[in-house]
């Protein structure tokens, strides 16, 4: 410490107040006073960087503080919302004290990859004891990268989720927005489980997330109660309707959103022929009912609702059909429910009733006794769930429940976490899911798909199908992606399926076409989490049949090599697919499930 400042001060006054001798000098009062003139602005310079110094520092922390939870804050809503994406980072910089001024600057900017956000925070600083000393000012500047990885699209690149029976063909059909990239027959209907009783054993009939019962021999099943579905999840499978440019309106369509019990390959309540040519208001054109209500898979109108207590709980079943509004909330559970839709008796929601289908001629046929409208209007028909004019640009979540009592339509109730066991049916209910759009846009700008996990009901007198599995962007490089199937096995007694995962035909490793040769399997079929098994270069799994995959849970892990890439500007560029190959009859209800390893919302600079 011999150089500070003050010892050279001292040292120097020392020197000018003595003589060569070490005598004091006569005139040494007069130095010392010239001297501590002299100091003063020394020393309120020092004190001034030393005080300045500190604030900045204090300042550049709560800067980058602001910074990073901006980055997090606004990096929810990409890569799909952008403009969403920058208002919510500029609205937590304001939270936390840095609104855009002439003294700060809060620019959010995209970063490579669609996935991540870059917020940087810049602020003008008052320096209170450097103005003094011509330093009135000091620029601070930091900067955030924040990445959301929520749950992946699944199902549907396209407006449409499932099949879409004989477009054009009707009165309420239509054709999807886009006919040559969506393919109107995809041969799956979205499926929706009763929670059922004590005894009906459900979750080893597809559904894995819908029912509270299972049988001993299932996958994540608690022997000790009742038996209990650990996996059960009263909020119900979510839709995500994403609207990526302005429209006039959206029209939000459920097909046979009923519980009428018709059975997997509707062959139970209903005839081959069907009399009347034109039975009620909603099916006048000649020739569509004889279509339309007859029985068997051959007529494309067949969802296959069915009822594990041979028709005598499907009375008592209640479907709830909830529009939630955009948010700034990741989690659909806290966005509003959407108050401009049209449907009734609800604004909110719509109720597929259930009906008993004994007699399904008389009811559907107006004039006659047993004639029942609400079923006329809702079986194999589109019904309106919602229509919303002017939508907002953002995303907007259809929830589907199946355990709340028939008219319970409030926020809390459709977003409560808890089953109140009011609801007791067990059976499936299989519809379809469109929204149309008006005036009709270009391809891709209106987008309906599965929100993390899907249950969904194959219904076929075999073929080789390709499903839409899951959206994985650029942004995911470097990571895996993580498939879960459920109960993939029924596919018709004698018979066989072959399940192969397929890369992204768009997709890339670096400039090289992604090919899949590193898939590793994980379950209680083919693999363990302690010992995955390799899955080759085919990444698929042959011999599927009841006899081993029944009620059974399968992971596929696909590690994304960190040069992967794929056209993320398209809505149908990044997905994955499913190819199942059944040679026999299959009615399959199946639940998928897929997942990104590490945080959903993370900081990466």
């Amino acid at each position: 410490m011999w150089n500070t400042p003050w010892n050279i001060i001292k040292r120097r006054l020392r020197a000018a107040t003595t003589d060569d001798a070490g005598e004091p000098n006569p005139d040494g009062g007069a130095v010392y006073v010239m001297t501590a003139i002299m100091i003063i602005p020394i020393l309120l310079g020092s004190a001034a960087i030393s005080i300045d110094t500190a604030n900045w520092y204090y300042q550049a922390a709560r800067l980058q503080s602001a910074a990073d939870a901006a980055a997090l804050a606004g990096s929810v809503f990409m890569p799909g919302d952008q403009t969403s994406a920058f208002a919510a980072a500029r609205a937590v910089a304001t939270q936390n004290g840095y609104t855009q001024s002439t003294t700060v600057n809060v620019v959010p900017t995209t970063e490579s990859k669609p996935s991540q956000l870059r917020v940087t925070i810049t602020q003008i600083l008052h320096n209170p004891f450097g103005y003094i000393i011509g330093s009135p000012s000091q620029t601070i500047t930091r900067t955030a990268v924040g990445e959301y990885k929520g749950p992946v699209m699944m199902g549907s690149p396209c407006n449409i989720f499932g099949n879409q029976p004989t477009p054009g063909y009707a009165p309420f059909d239509s054709a999807s927005q886009d006919p040559i990239n969506c393919n109107p027959n995809p041969q799956f209907w979205a499926n929706m489980a009763g929670p059922g009783t004590t005894g009906v054993p459900l979750k080893a009939y597809g559904d894995e997330f819908a029912t509270r019962t299972c049988a001993a021999t299932d996958s994540r099943c608690n022997t000790s109660k009742n038996p209990q579905n650990l996996e059960y999840n009263p909020i119900g499978y979510f839709y995500k309707i994403s609207v990526k440019a302005p429209v006039s309106s959206i029209n939000i369509q459920v097909f046979d959103p009923v519980m009428a019990y018709v059975g997997d390959s509707c062959t139970v309540n209903l005839k081959s022929t069907f009399t009347p040519d034109k039975p009620n208001d909603y099916s006048t054109t000649a020739g569509d009912a004889a279509k339309r209500y007859t029985s068997g898979l051959g007529n494309g109108f067949c969802t296959g609702d069915t009822d594990w207590t041979s028709g005598a709980g499907a009375a008592a079943s209640v479907t709830t059909f909830a529009v939630r509004a955009p948010s700034t909330s990741s989690d659909p559970l806290a966005a509003p429910l959407e108050t401009r839709c049209t449907s009734t008796p609800n604004p909110q929601q719509f109720k597929g009733q259930a009906f008993t289908t004994s007699d399904i001629e008389a009811k559907l046929t107006k004039g006659n006794a047993k004639y029942n409208d609400t079923l006329a209007r809702q079986f194999r028909q589109w019904v309106t769930l919602c229509n919303i004019p002017n939508p907002e640009v953002g995303d907007y979540y259809l929830q589907v429940r199946t355990n709340l009592p028939y008219g319970t339509a409030s926020f809390s109730a459709l977003s409560s976490r808890y089953d109140g066991y009011g609801v007791v049916w067990a059976g499936h209910n299989r519809f379809a899911l469109r929204t149309v759009v008006a005036p009709t846009i270009s391809a891709g700008k209106v987008t309906m798909a599965g929100y993390g996990a899907m249950s969904i009901y194959a219904n076929s007198t075999g073929s080789t199908a390709s499903f839409h599995l899951a959206r994985v962007t650029s942004g995911s490089a470097g990571r895996s992606l993580e498939i879960t199937l459920w109960d993939i096995g029924d596919v018709g007694a004698g018979t066989v399926a072959t399940l192969t995962i397929l890369p992204p035909p768009d997709a890339k490793s670096g400039t090289t076409p992604m090919v899949l040769n590193n898939c590793l399997a994980v379950g209680d079929v083919v693999g363990t989490f302690s010992a995955p098994t390799a899955m080759g270069a085919s990444c698929s799994f042959t011999g599927v049949s009841a006899t081993k995959w029944n009620g059974k849970i399968q992971i596929i892990r696909v590690p994304l090599p960190v040069t992967y890439n794929c056209d993320d500007a398209s809505e149908y560029g990044c997905w994955f697919k499913i190819q199942l190959n059944y040679p026999g009859v299959v009615n399959d209800t199946t639940t998928w499930s897929t997942d990104l390893n590490g945080q959903p919302v993370r900081l990466i600079e």
